[in-house]
């Protein structure tokens, strides 16, 4: 696989998340949650980013999990949703919401697509499988373009994102991610999503 996500792991993020819940950190509120229409997004980008980014022998797999961790997971907590790290607070109970992150990690686990692994001295560690890593790649990108950018995701090109839209005019909700004008970028120039 020629892409990676940007962050120390599933455990370090959470684990930030938890104590920045001890120390009372500044957190999201209610009104910032994922709008119908982010969602849609985030799934449109996804499920077109399984046909461009992923090689043809893990390709069905990967979208098959992608759709059902969007549809089966995601949907029913959309409007808790704020992005990749943040889930809404909940008034009644002060408790938070998982944010998307969460909800993959959660998910990848109960597929058996990230494991536990012994080491010798009997420390246990967490692996990600290939289809796991594809997976998360795709809806972190996607969730980060539709609600908040925050570059989780390393290793995509601008020809990828015209060939996710076919070579037609890039949707402006992508476009208006970059910093830089990427509709006069080379295809082979490197993006962040």
């Amino acid at each position: 696989m020629r892409f990676a996500l940007h962050y120390n792991g599933y455990a370090s993020a959470a684990a930030e998340r938890s104590e920045d819940r001890l120390q009372g950190g500044a957190r999201p509120f209610r009104g910032d949650e994922m709008t119908r229409k982010q969602f849609r997004r985030m799934k449109v980008f996804a499920l077109r980013m399984t046909n461009v980014a992923i090689g043809n022998r893990w390709r069905s797999v990967v979208r098959q999990h992608v759709e059902a961790l969007i549809d089966c997971r995601m949907e029913w907590c959309m409007e808790h949703i704020i992005d990749w790290d943040n889930g809404a607070r909940d008034s009644e109970t002060r408790s938070y919401w998982m944010g998307g992150g969460d909800i993959v990690t959660e998910y990848l686990w109960d597929n058996n697509l990230e494991l536990e692994k012994e080491r010798r001295d009997g420390s246990v560690e967490v692996v990600d499988t290939g289809i796991g890593i594809a997976v998360s790649c795709c809806v972190r990108a996607a969730m980060d373009m539709a609600t908040k950018p925050s570059g989780g995701v390393l290793g995509f090109t601008v020809g990828d994102l015209r060939k996710m839209w076919k070579r037609r005019t890039l949707p402006k909700w992508v476009t208006e991610f970059f910093e830089t004008d990427i509709s006069t970028a080379l295809d082979t120039d490197g993006v962040w999503l």
